[in-house]
This record gives structure tokens, sequence and C-alpha cells, in this order.
């Protein structure tokens, strides 16, 4: 009896460690068509301060916070001592009125990430910021910001 219980035991933890879907998307966000309207703010977060040799997560954002006065919000934290920041894919976001998209990528000590943002930012007095921390790291803005009293902000 008990070898039937170890050996039931043991099949339901193979059994859950086999499935796929979790560990595809091991610290990644994905957000798609949300908070569009007025006053709404989106935050997709990963990681924190990692671990020597800790890597970022990615954060997908697509057709979010469109409208007036909405916040957008993708943070990878810090990739740890050594470490690596994550990702952050912004697409067709913070169109509108006085909307805020930022970026942010951690890395302290380590190698920053990057910050893919296009088509986000459009309309009038939209600020579109994007961070790469540590060393290295890239932003790359496409077709952002354009319209009246916007702001591009990349360091």
């Amino acid at each position: 009896m008990q070898r039937f219980l170890l050996s039931l035991g043991l099949a339901a933890v193979l059994l859950a460690l086999s499935t796929g879907s979790v560990d595809a998307q091991f610290r990644k966000n994905v957000i798609v068509n949300s908070g569009n309207g007025i006053g709404n703010t989106i935050v997709a977060k990963n990681g924190g301060f990692g671990s020597f040799g800790g890597f970022g997560g990615s954060n997908v954002i697509s057709n979010s916070g469109n409208g007036i006065g909405n916040r957008v919000i993708a943070n990878n934290g810090f990739g740890g001592f050594g470490g690596f920041g994550g990702s952050n894919f912004i697409n067709n976001s913070g169109n509108g009125i006085g909307n805020r998209i930022i970026a942010n990528n951690g890395g302290f000590g380590g190698f920053g990430g990057s910050n893919f943002i296009n088509n986000s930012g459009n309309g009038i007095g939209n600020r579109v910021i994007a961070n790469t921390g540590g060393f290295g790291g890239s932003n790359v803005i496409s077709n952002s910001g354009n319209g009246q009293g916007n702001v591009i902000i990349a360091r």
C-alpha cells in the first residue's frame, strides 16, 4: 500500500512539473486591450532586486491605456548584481490626451534591458519615457510621440 501511495504521489508531482504552459510564461506579463478610457493606470512589473546573476522578465503591453489621462507602466526592476534587465514591448498604447508611458529596466551593476515602444504616445500632451538601467541596454522608439506638446525621453 505504501508503494502504491508513493507511486501515486510521484505521478502527481511529475504531472505537475510536466505542464509547459507555466514554464513558457516565467516572468512574463501580457496585457492587451486594457485600461482604455479616462484616468486608468496599467502596471506590469517583474522582479524587484533579482539575485546575483539574475534575469529580468518581459512585459508585453498592446492596445492599452488609450484615451485621456491614462498611465502605462512597464517595470522590470533590477536584474541583480551582474544580472540582466528584462525587455518591455509596448505597442499602440497611450494614444490620446495627457497620457504617460513609462518603460523601465534595471540591471544594477549588470546589463540593462531593452525597451521597444511603437506607435504609442501619439496625440496631445503625452509623455513617453524609456529607461535602461545598468550597462548597455537599448531603447527603440518608433512612430511615437506624434502630435502637439508630446515629450519623448530615452535614457
